[in-house]
């Protein structure tokens, strides 16, 4: 700035302050006054550019002198944004990237960066380039093959820039089988065997929570398998019914790039074990917890000599109490249950009291003959003596 005379810069026999304006404060922005010290043709003031390109009015007033209004004008410049990594990328785990921001190969210090990773995230502690237009920082992929990173990067006296950057992911997926029975009971201790796509063959055991998990897999296709039954007790075991696809097969093959849970659905069942003395029973086996089983025995009646009562059907006893032969129940646990048989004393009574007819019978037959015979040896005598 410079005060002047008739179109030529003038020295002041004083010092004089100035004071500065702008008409549009986001194409640049002066500061609030200068001294023009004495004796002095010039004196500098220091303009702040502001975020927009275009055209402002600058104006000057001192005490004592005309004021004077001048044309400003700015423009942004582009950047260049350049992306540099060695870094093997792995799903789940941070490699550094870096980024540099310049103009012509010279750094942009303090450029701001806004960063958009829709299939990853990025973890950094600035979001500013350092001094020589530097950025580095971290990025997690989030998923299996391409992953693309946009970034956005403002600074003063430039245009925005728009840059993305592309990085294959590969990934090392655990796959987690879970192996759950009815009500969400763990099934603990089964074997689950997995089969890799080279033909290597894992196994591990279910653990207290019915898990269990493997690491840091290749990607590829997989075969699991789950046992059909996975016994808990000679009373007590948990039957297969589906994957949680609904995939009723015990074994399936899956697509594994990424880490995985699968669940298998298991039946808990319980032995319900019908014992008897006598008759025919029906309704042994295993069940469903929370199905309903019947039970039945024929017949009630067994008659086992024809010298002795026959044998009754009570009840049953043992786990279950019926006076029905037939009977039905919720099985909730396992079940033993034996059938009561007692002699049936009144059907005894009727079915014995023919055959003792007839034995007394057949014993009065003999001493019927005997006593008619004494008698007529008795008459014969008698005639003989007379």
């Amino acid at each position: 700035l410079w005060i002047e005379s008739f179109g030529v810069p003038a020295k002041l026999e004083r010092s004089v302050n100035i004071s500065l304006f702008t008409t549009n404060s986001t194409v640049a922005v002066p500061e609030d006054w200068v001294l023009h010290p004495l004796g002095k043709l010039y004196t500098i003031s220091k303009l702040r550019v502001g975020e927009d390109a275009g055209m402002t009015d600058i104006l000057a007033i001192s005490d004592g002198f005309n004021p004077y209004q001048t044309p400003y004008y700015t423009v942004l410049l582009p950047m260049s944004i350049e992306f540099n990594t060695t870094a093997t990328f792995v799903v789940g785990e941070p490699a550094p990237i870096s980024m540099y921001v310049h103009r012509f190969g010279f750094g942009i210090p303090n450029a701001y960066v806004i960063f958009e990773a829709k299939n990853g995230t990025i973890v950094t502690d600035t979001y500013l380039t350092d001094e020589n237009g530097w950025l580095t920082f971290d990025y997690i992929p989030g998923v299996y093959g391409r992953n693309v990173i946009n970034v956005y990067v403002e600074a003063a006296g430039y245009e925005e820039g728009i840059a993305s950057f592309e990085i294959m992911a590969t990934a090392y997926p655990t796959l987690t089988v879970s192996l759950i029975g009815t009500k969400g009971v763990p099934v603990k201790g089964a074997k689950v065997t997995v089969v890799a796509p080279n033909g290597t063959e894992l196994s591990g055991m279910t653990d207290e929570t019915g898990t269990v998990v493997f690491r840091r897999l290749e990607v590829g296709e997989y075969q699991i398998t789950v046992p059909k039954e996975q016994s808990v007790s000679p009373k007590e075991t948990f039957s297969f019914s589906a994957w949680q696809d609904g995939t009723t097969e015990n074994t399936i093959t899956i697509s594994l790039f990424e880490d995985t849970k699968l669940v298998a659905n298991y039946a808990r069942k319980y032995l319900v074990l019908i014992n008897s003395q006598y008759g025919t029973v029906k309704g042994t086996g295993w069940y469903e917890e929370g199905s309903v089983a019947t039970i039945s025995i024929s017949p009630e009646t067994v008659q086992i000599s024809p010298i002795v009562p026959p044998q009754k059907f009570e009840s049953w006893t043992g786990d279950i109490y019926s006076t029905e032969p037939t009977t039905s129940f919720v099985v909730d646990s396992p079940k033993e249950i034996t059938a009561k048989w007692v002699p049936d004393y009144m059907a005894f009574a009727i079915n014995i009291t023919p055959i003792i007819a007839v034995i007394l019978a057949l014993i009065s037959i003999p001493l019927l003959i005997r006593r008619r015979i004494k008698k007529r040896e008795e008459e014969v005598t008698e005639e003989e003596f007379l």
